[in-house]
């Protein structure tokens, strides 16, 4: 990914971590996925291979809300998009650990806890 990317834990530590998790690190866990907003940052980061710039991320997202290509969307929704990603979206998502952001390059990818939701992703 990039060189700011965290090195990704062995399952065994993943696990390990999943079983020792505190009420707030769950609830923090539950929380990230509730929003249908941050199921589709997440849908968006496990189908690319490097780090996504906000701009692109927020355009992403605002297709799968409306199911449409670039060509339907409004400006209008996509800086909605990239405001909430920006103050709401991407700290729970951090906290949760299921993104990195590196905010001097303006650039998001998927965290180490992301594997977990996976599954949960793939059934919508």
């Amino acid at each position: 990914m990039s060189e700011h990317a965290p090195a990704e834990p062995s399952p065994a530590q993943l696990v390990e971590h999943l079983t020792t998790l505190t009420d707030v690190e769950e609830d923090n866990l539950f929380d990230a996925l509730s929003s249908t907003r941050r199921r589709h940052v997440l849908t968006v980061l496990l189908t690319e291979a490097r780090p996504v710039g906000r701009v692109r991320l927020a355009s992403e997202v605002a297709a799968l809300e409306t199911g449409t290509g670039s060509e339907r969307r409004s400006d209008e929704l996509e800086r909605e998009v990239r405001l909430s990603l920006h103050h709401v979206h991407l700290p729970k998502l951090s906290r949760a650990g299921f993104v990195a952001i590196d905010e001097d390059r303006d650039l998001v990818w998927p965290g180490w806890t992301l594997p977990i939701a996976d599954p949960v992703l793939r059934t919508e």
